[in-house]
């Protein structure tokens, strides 16, 4: 039976104010439950062992966290596209072949299992400290992948490349984002090939002048005219005659 705790806007103040609604699963053991949550909630699962969810609604995140033998079954869509997995082994997670979870976040997990109907269903999966982590395909696609994660502290992602599943190390740029290093030496040869072409075109615009030189216009050309539109011509004056009886000297 499935355990609903919305904690929208409560009577806790301002701390529950900030709180988003959830619907959670906390301390369950040996259960079989169906989750119908909202939406909006988040559907949250944490110290449970032996259980099996099947969710039956719409959400708007998973966490799974401090959890072990977990098996959950997702038949709608989640809203925000994102999971995320905490201290937790032995889990499985399969996706409606209509749905897609763009983003995983797997930390400090062991033992996890994603069913996917094809590589379009999943984007990224983000790993940090994990080991044994699987992606199932459908056939025509690799049945079954197992993430090459290197040991150690770092985080890692994983996303299926031309055919085949690619693992790189996760660097952290600016304000925190998350890339690869081949992602932002991409970026960066898009980002100097951007600034090499506005260059051109502003250099292109702009006429260089020697020293001591200044620029001049050349004379402007009357526009030609037609016969018909010609100025008239002036005769010159005609000499007057001298009258008779005019005084001569």
């Amino acid at each position: 039976m499935a355990e609903k705790d919305s904690v929208a806007v409560t009577a806790g103040g301002l701390e529950g104010l900030f709180r988003k609604p959830k619907t959670s699963f906390e301390n369950k053991q040996g259960e079989e439950v169906v989750v119908n949550s909202r939406p909006s909630d988040m559907v949250y699962i944490q110290s449970c062992t032996s259980c099996k969810f099947k969710v039956k609604s719409k959400s708007a995140k998973c966490i799974i966290e401090s959890s072990k033998d977990i098996n959950i079954e997702f038949e709608e869509p989640i809203m925000t596209g994102t999971m995320e997995l905490i201290n937790s082994s032995e889990v499985t997670v399969s996706i409606n072949p209509q749905d897609q979870l763009p983003t995983v976040s797997v930390d400090h997990c062991h033992n996890v299992h994603f069913y996917f109907y094809e590589p379009r269903a999943f984007g990224s999966i983000y790993t940090a400290q994990c080991s044994d982590v699987v992606v199932h395909l459908q056939p025509p696609y690799p049945r079954e992948t197992t993430l090459d994660i290197p040991e150690g502290e770092y985080q890692y992602v994983s996303s299926f490349q031309a055919g085949k599943m690619v693992t790189e190390l996760v660097i952290r740029e600016g304000a925190g984002y998350a890339t690869t290093v081949k992602k932002k030496e991409r970026d960066d040869r898009r980002q100097k090939e951007l600034m090499r072409r506005f260059e051109k075109h502003l250099f292109s615009m702009i006429k260089i002048s020697k020293p001591g030189e200044t620029a001049t216009k050349a004379p402007a050309k009357a526009p030609p005219t037609k016969p018909s539109e010609a100025p008239p011509t002036k005769a010159p004056p005609k000499e007057q005659p001298q009258q008779d009886g005019a005084k001569r000297e």
